[in-house]
């Protein structure tokens, strides 16, 4: 019993102090910048691209990606500011997308970005 109670105390307390992850310290819960050429963050952007571009049933290219923060959940979220072009307009954009636990992507936002509203976690 003692050792089951000194476990759960560690888990705890990890949590609390928060994680590392690929080599940045992440609070649990709330959202850390990251690098935009971190691996996790190009292959979630490769993921929204791929699957806004197949439900809008139109062509849309990454042009750069601005801006990459994390967020740990019941796996991860990265939202990322990216330059895109749909169907040749350059555009600004916000993608959110989930990382589940299983390593199955979700993505769960797209929109543009005005200069009126440049944030929108």
């Amino acid at each position: 019993m003692k050792m089951v109670c000194l476990g759960l105390a560690v888990c705890v307390m990890g949590c609390l102090c928060g994680s590392v992850f690929a080599g940045e310290r992440i609070l649990m819960g709330g959202w850390s910048e990251t690098e935009v050429d971190n691996p996790e963050v190009l292959k979630a952007t490769k993921f929204a691209v791929a699957e806004r571009s197949g439900d809008m049933n139109m062509v849309i290219e990454l042009v750069e990606i601005l801006n990459a923060e994390q967020q740990v959940v019941a796996g991860m979220n990265y939202l990322m500011t990216l330059k895109v072009k749909e169907d040749g307009e350059e555009k600004t954009v916000l993608a959110k997308v989930w990382r589940k636990l299983d390593g199955e992507y979700e993505l769960t936002e797209w929109s543009e970005v005005t200069e009126e509203q440049p944030d929108a976690r």
